[in-house]
């Protein structure tokens, strides 16, 4: 045991002069330290001109987060309350639906007994404040339970 002790000790200290010991420079080298190294500025005064250089970069950009919209009913859209691009705030009416129940029957219901009170409208909010960057049905189009997507 002891003498895998003093094996590996000197191998430890071997280790630390090693690691210890500095690089020497070469002849003609010299150390460059940050107080020697300077940026170059030039200094100009403010001008009311056209730019001579431009660049030009394509870009695409993107929102971080979506929040997709989706219908909850079977049914017929009856109008779309929101366009393209447009800031929408929590609880604001994006779409109305009117079920298609409710498309064939019309007012039959109603008529049957008052007290019912069957329109079949439903009306579809945002979750959510945001923009709108897709809008991908629009009045008249039939959506599925689940299926109508916008975001």
């Amino acid at each position: 045991m002891r003498k895998y002790f003093l094996n590996f000790f000197f191998w430890f200290v071997n280790m630390v002069i090693i690691a210890c010991h500095h690089k020497t420079t070469e002849k003609g080298e010299e150390e460059v330290t940050p107080e020697q190294v300077q940026t170059p500025v030039t200094v100009t005064s403010i001008s009311n001109e056209p730019l001579a250089e431009y660049a030009e970069l394509n870009a695409t950009s993107i929102f971080q987060q979506d929040n997709i919209v989706k219908s909850n009913i079977n049914g017929y859209i009856q109008s779309v309350n929101t366009k393209k691009s447009q800031y929408v705030t929590t609880g604001q009416t994006l779409f109305v639906l009117k079920t298609k129940e409710a498309r064939s029957l019309g007012n039959t219901i109603n008529k049957l007994d008052s007290s019912f009170h069957f329109s079949g409208v439903v009306r579809i909010a945002a979750s959510q404040s945001g923009y709108i960057t897709e809008l991908p049905h629009q009045v008249g189009d039939y959506v599925q339970d689940g299926r109508m997507e916008s975001s």
